[in-house]
């Protein structure tokens, strides 16, 4: 299965990151610097601190979501509409609040407005790189499937969800497509989010958080947390961000012994800046908390790149290759070449890769004494060998049986359309507690009270809270299995949590 859209180039860069894995763990779990969160309806401003020096504000969010410079005389009002509204409330039970708070864009008394991207083209697009597989299923379908169910239920709080959907035509430019997109989402339709399971070009969910449009993307290519926390409160995943899935990663590996004594062990990352951050300041030093230094590094995405790589590691004797990369394309080239070169090493794998898709589409023989970390079942690994459907899975699966869409595999098709089911319902969730009056700031503020009650269709769960964005914290060890009757990936060990 292969979800980035646009495989030519594969990547999508990320912003920097510079801070340790001490300060991450601190700023992932502190990144709201106010009294507490404030009750729907009544609240004043938010302070919320981005990354500067501990104790320093560096942007206000009104109760309308708008996000403002502390300094700023928009900000400067806010804090004293609160002050008298909180005065007045100890006057007695006639005092009224003066930050009563107003709808977000997209959202009326009767319905709210949600923008949604489907994918065209993408077999064809697959089919040009010589790739079988990776059906997607009518991605329209999908979202209608659930946005219909959503509204036979007297939609969210007695709104009706009306979708905008935009078609991203995979054959064509990403970058020309997306920017149409955010104009017409923000500017045109003015809807309240957008949520899309696909890889955007890197200018997309800046060009929706400057618009202030709430932003959730189940992609396999997730931001870092600086990115994360950079565009907070407007994007939002249940899966991992990068940062963290290159820890998971590194634990799995390490968990089922991939790092033999004695090997060589080849990384290959993105060919962005930031990929080259998430190694140097995630994953390896992940690695070198085991021991373990990495023989070589290569830069690498498409297909000629991957080849180069393939034949550095194989001159310098490279016998373990680990990837950071997403949506299995750069791991799949690296692995055909180096089939045709008879050098086979050992892989380390992530979700991102799509293991379920490497499996099938990657000559089995690459594979052997594969491993990798897991957190979403119907990327790694055929039914088969996946937990049991969940009752979340069942009931969006008995959503789309009923809408004539028949999906018998979280494989392949199953897989975006349980994305859909997860971020449609992730947000009508989450509004419920934000109550009647909806914006993005009393959204978010819901968002940071989830905590585990979310029932993802994604992952092996999610918990929300103060400044966490990405929900995702735990991951399976996997291994390959090469016997004929298998070929195919396994989990090997139970959940692992990922610290913060």
């Amino acid at each position: 299965m292969n979800f980035l859209s646009n495989l030519t180039p594969f990547l999508i860069r990320i912003r920097p990151i510079l801070m340790s894995l001490s300060i991450l763990q601190l700023l992932t779990s502190v990144a709201v610097v106010s009294s507490g969160p404030s009750k729907v309806g009544t609240g004043g401003p938010r302070e919320v601190s981005i990354g500067g020096p501990a104790g320093e504000i560096e942007e206000i969010i009104l109760p309308d979501g708008t996000i403002v410079d502390p300094d700023s005389p928009q900000a400067t009002a806010a804090r004293r509409a609160a002050t008298r509204g909180s005065a007045s409330a100890k006057g007695g039970a006639g005092a009224t609040s003066a930050a009563a708070g107003s709808l977000g864009a997209g959202v009326t008394v009767d319905s709210i407005k949600l923008g949604f991207i489907v994918v065209s083209n993408n077999d064809r697009l697959l089919s040009n790189y010589g790739v079988q597989g990776g059906a997607i299923g009518d991605t329209k379908d999908q979202v209608n499937a659930v946005v219909n169910d959503v509204n036979a239920r007297g939609g969210i709080l007695g709104r009706k969800v009306i979708a905008d959907i935009r078609v991203w035509d995979a054959t064509g430019n990403a970058e020309a497509q997306h920017n149409q997109f955010c104009a017409g989402f923000t500017q045109d339709s003015k809807v309240f989010a957008v949520l899309s399971p696909w890889n955007p070009p890197p200018s997309f969910a800046p060009c929706l958080a400057k618009a202030k449009t709430l932003f959730i993307n189940e992609s396999l290519l997730q931001a870092d947390q600086e990115t994360f926390t950079e565009l907070s409160p407007y994007l939002v995943s249940g899966l991992f961000s990068s940062s963290r899935g290159s820890i998971a990663m590194a634990r799995a590996l390490h968990e089922q012994g991939f790092f033999a004594s004695g090997s060589k062990l080849g990384i290959v990352r993105g060919n962005t800046p930031a990929f080259e951050r998430v190694s140097n300041n995630y994953f390896k030093p992940a690695l070198a908390s085991f021991g373990i230094t990495p023989f070589d590094e290569v830069p690498a995405s498409g297909t000629s790149q991957a080849q180069a790589a393939a034949q550095r590691f194989k001159d310098k004797g490279v016998d373990h290759v680990a990837f950071l990369t997403a949506a299995g394309g750069t791991p799949l080239f690296f692995m055909n070449f180096a089939q045709s070169q008879t050098y086979f090493p050992k892989y380390g794998l992530a979700s991102p890769d799509s293991p379920a898709f490497l499996a099938q589409a990657a000559p089995y023989s690459q594979l052997r004494g594969a491993m990798a970390a897991g957190w979403a079942p119907g990327l790694d690994v055929l039914d088969s060998e996946g937990p049991p459907y969940s009752a979340a899975e069942r009931r969006c699966f008995d959503i789309h049986a009923k809408a004539g869409t028949n999906y018998p595999s979280r494989n392949e098709g199953g897989t975006p359309a349980l994305m859909f089911c997860d971020m449609i319902w992730l947000f009508e969730e989450v509004a419920i507690k934000a109550g009647k009056t909806l914006n993005t700031g009393t959204w978010s503020e819901a968002l940071a009270t989830l905590g585990t009650s979310h029932q993802t269709t994604i992952t092996f769960g999610t918990n929300f809270g103060p400044g966490i964005r990405d929900g995702a914290y735990q991951y399976r060890p996997m291994a390959y299995d090469d016997s004929p009757s298998c070929r195919c990936f396994k989990y090997t060990g139970p959940e692992q949590n990922v610290p913060r």
